[in-house]
């Protein structure tokens, strides 16, 4: 279960199946969620451990890989703040400047992710906004996040992550302190 769940996060909405021939509205996405039963001490969690290894592996290595993507960003932003004050002063002399000359903002990245342990719903939203094709929510104590879903209040929690299950749709969320953050399909495989 564990295997496919985690195989299902890493391939997430890239690929679906047509399960009728002529019906191309209809498709639907390795989008898995699967829980292990049993009682305590019956080796649950490292057979998960074993089984999430390479996932873990993935996340690593694109952990490392951001960092020389965030070091390019950074330069790019300095770039961006020095020809903004060149234009600057080239207005402040009196030149014209054409909004084509203006410099590109650059657009802070985001790393790839493939797992996601704990996190708030809005919070993994953000994260999935930078991983569009989906991971893996991985609570080890799996009781724990259904307990937290059924609290009082957590209502917006709930709808997030069942919206989650199709795989395939869009989500936005509209904050007033945090902006607009948009998920082109919303997707993530659930495992515990």
């Amino acid at each position: 279960v564990g295997a496919m769940v985690a195989a299902g996060a890493v391939v997430g909405n890239r690929v679906g199946v047509q399960p009728k021939q002529r019906d191309t509205g209809w498709v639907e996405v390795p989008n898995l969620w699967g829980a292990i039963v049993g009682r305590p001490g019956v080796m649950k969690s490292p057979a998960l451990a074993q089984v999430l290894l390479p996932l873990r592996q993935l996340e690593t290595a694109a952990l490392n890989n951001f960092t020389a993507i965030q070091a390019q960003y950074e330069l790019d932003q300095m770039k961006y703040v020095a020809d903004k004050k060149n234009i600057e002063s080239q207005i402040k002399k009196g030149a014209t400047v054409l909004p084509g000359q203006l410099p590109v903002l650059p657009v802070e990245p985001q790393p790839q992710r493939y797992l996601v342990n704990d996190s708030t719903y809005q919070k993994l939203g953000a994260v999935l906004n930078g991983n569009p094709h989906g991971l893996l929510v991985f609570q080890d104590e799996l009781s724990g996040l259904l307990v937290r879903l059924d609290s009082n209040g957590q209502e917006p929690a709930r709808a997030f992550y069942l919206e989650a299950w199709t795989g395939q749709q869009d989500y936005t969320f509209d904050r007033m302190e945090r902006g607009t953050v948009r998920i082109p399909r919303l997707c993530f495989s659930l495992l515990g």
